[in-house]
């Protein structure tokens, strides 16, 4: 009898720090999208600086902010904005089913971030079919084709659906994950204002 309940309680233990370790890998996705954002495609020359140079003093002040964001800052704000909520569960364990939502919003971030990149350097697509394998070759006749951006006009639009996708994305998780009946418009708005910084952040 003791065996089992110490099993038991073992079990739930692994569960709840198992769902903890996810709560945060929200964080971190999402929380690293807007970084990265901020250092590749904003204008602080400061900030790339710091970033580039790995190993100096700047860097690990870049780096010591960079995880207190993901790690402090950002999951402060959200268990700041669901305790102002009370329902069945405890804060604890609001934070880790509502975190939840996170999730597509930071995937969405991602696809609006890398679409950067992408559509930018999509020319070189074309030389690479025509030598996918570096040795010369011009299977396409494209092998030499000059490089310039693709597709500009449809960055932005195509970014703030991605963007727009996502929040309403997380706004409807956040209410098919929330067990505790509580409101889930604390939510919905910390991934609104995050929302609307990565688009400041990106455009």
């Amino acid at each position: 009898m003791v065996s089992n309940s110490t099993n038991n309680l073992f079990r739930s233990r692994q569960v709840s720090t198992s769902r903890f370790d996810e709560a945060f890998k929200a964080f971190i996705m999402f929380g690293a999208a807007m970084i990265y954002a901020g250092v590749l495609l904003g204008p602080w020359g400061t900030l790339k600086d710091a970033a580039y140079n790995v190993g100096t003093g700047t860097w690990f002040i870049y780096a010591a902010v960079f995880l207190a964001i993901i790690f402090i800052v950002l999951p402060g704000i959200f268990t700041l904005g669901i305790m102002t909520t009370k329902g069945r569960q405890s804060l604890k364990q609001r934070f880790m089913s509502l975190s939840t939502a996170l999730i597509p919003l930071g995937l969405m971030f991602w696809v609006a971030f890398s679409l950067s990149f992408v559509l930018t350097n999509a020319s070189y697509i074309l030389a690479a079919l025509s030598d996918p394998l570096g040795l010369g070759w011009n299977l396409f006749g494209t092998a030499n084709a000059a490089w310039q951006p693709m597709l500009t006009t449809i960055l932005a639009p195509a970014q703030t659906l991605a963007l727009v996708v996502g929040l309403v994305w997380s706004a409807r998780t956040a209410q098919k994950v929330n067990e505790a009946g509580t409101s889930t418009i604390p939510v919905i708005v910390y991934c609104f204002v995050a929302t609307s910084i990565m688009l400041w952040l990106l455009l």
